[in-house]
C-alpha cells in the first residue's frame, strides 16, 4: 500500500485513488497496533469495545477541543497582557500578524509561523507550555473517556487496557487523517509512516492510562491512578517538545551557516523522541505480559 501510495502521489491526475489509499494507510496500522498490544489477552464485551470506538470518534475529539481550545485563549491572553508592557516586542508581533495573510494555509506554512514566532522568548515559552504540558494533560485525561464511564461497574484489568488501546486508536485515526490531508501530495509517503509513528504514542499511552485507572480503582488507590495520568502525559509532552525544537532548530539552521549548537540540539532531540518512542513501546508489552501472567496464574490446571 505504502508503495502504490508512493507512486501515486507522484501523479497529479489520480489524486482521488490517493485519498482512498490514506484511509487505509491510516486505519490499519492502528488496528494492528491495537490488536498487537492486547495479543493474547481476554476481549471486553463487543458493547463496551464499539461504545469505545464510538465515543473516541465522536464525543472525546469535540470535548479535547472545546478544552484545549480554552486553555489556548487563557495562555495567548496572558501573553498579550505582558508584551503589552513591552512596547517593542509588541509592535514586531502585530507587524508579523499583520503578514500572516501572505499565507495560504498548509502544514509547512503553519509550522514556519510557528517557528517565527518561538524566536521571541516568552512567546517561545508559551508554545512549550501549551504543547508540552497542557495538550498532552489534557489529552491523556479524556483520550480514555469510556474508561471513566466503566470504572464504577465491574471493569478488570485487561478490559481498561485494551479500552485504553482502543481510544488511542480513535483518537489516532482523527489526528492522523487531519494531518496528512493537509500535506503536500508529494510529502504523502513521510506524512503516512510519520503519523504511523505517532499512532504508537496514543495507542500506547492510552492503554497506560486506561490499565493505571482501572488498576488503582480496584485497590481503591485512586492517586495512584492520577500517577499514570501524570506519566503519559509527561511521555506525551517530551515527545512534543522534543519534536517541536528539532524542528525549530531545523528551520534556523536552513536560515545560516556554521549553527553547528543547533545542529547538534536537533541531533539530540531525534535521539531523545527515539527514546521515548521505544519506552512507550517496551511499557506497553510490560503490561501485556503483566496481564497475562496475573491471567494465568489462578487458572493453572489442576494434576
Amino acid at each position: 500500500m505504502i508503495t502504490v501510495g508512493y507512486f501515486l502521489s507522484r501523479e497529479g491526475n489520480r489524486t482521488f485513488l490517493l485519498a482512498l489509499l490514506t484511509v487505509a494507510a491510516v486505519i490499519i496500522p492502528v488496528w494492528w497496533l491495537i490488536e498487537f498490544s492486547r495479543r493474547g489477552l481476554p476481549r471486553s464485551t463487543k458493547l463496551r469495545e464499539w461504545g469505545t470506538l464510538t465515543i473516541g470518534l465522536t464525543v472525546t475529539p469535540i470535548v479535547i477541543i472545546i478544552i484545549e481550545f480554552i486553555l489556548v485563549v487563557i495562555a495567548a491572553v496572558v501573553v498579550m497582557i505582558r508584551l503589552g508592557f513591552q512596547p517593542d516586542m509588541s509592535s514586531q508581533l502585530l507587524s508579523f500578524l499583520e503578514n500572516m495573510g501572505l499565507y495560504q494555509g498548509g502544514m509547512g506554512e503553519l509550522e514556519q509561523i510557528l517557528y517565527e514566532l518561538m524566536k521571541q522568548p516568552l512567546i517561545s515559552a508559551a508554545i512549550f507550555l501549551t504543547i508540552g504540558l497542557i495538550a498532552p494533560l489534557v489529552e491523556e485525561i479524556f483520550k480514555p473517556m469510556s474508561t471513566w464511564f466503566l470504572l464504577n461497574r465491574p471493569l478488570e484489568e485487561y478490559e481498561g487496557f485494551s479500552l485504553g488501546l482502543i481510544s488511542g486508536g480513535a483518537f489516532a485515526i482523527l489526528e492522523s487523517a487531519g494531518m496528512v490531508i493537509q500535506m503536500d501530495i508529494q510529502d504523502w509517503l513521510i506524512a503516512v509512516t510519520m503519523r504511523a509513528a505517532t499512532g504508537v504514542l496514543h495507542i500506547g499511552l492510552s492503554g497506560l492510562v486506561g490499565y493505571g485507572l482501572a488498576r488503582s480503582w480496584h485497590q481503591k488507590w485512586l492517586g495512584r491512578g492520577i500517577l499514570y495520568v501524570l506519566s503519559a502525559a509527561i511521555l506525551h509532552g517530551a515527545w512534543n517538545s522534543l519534536a517541536l525544537l528539532s524542528g525549530f532548530s531545523s528551520s534556523v539552521l536552513s536560515e545560516g551557516p556554521g549553527m553547528g549548537f543547533l545542529g547538534t540540539k536537533s541531533i539530540l532531540s531525534l535521539i531523545f523522541m527515539i527514546i521515548v518512542f521505544v519506552s512507550v513501546i517496551l511499557i506497553t508489552l510490560k503490561i501485556n505480559s503483566r496481564l497475562r501472567q496475573g491471567l494465568s496464574a489462578p487458572f493453572e490446571p489442576s494434576p
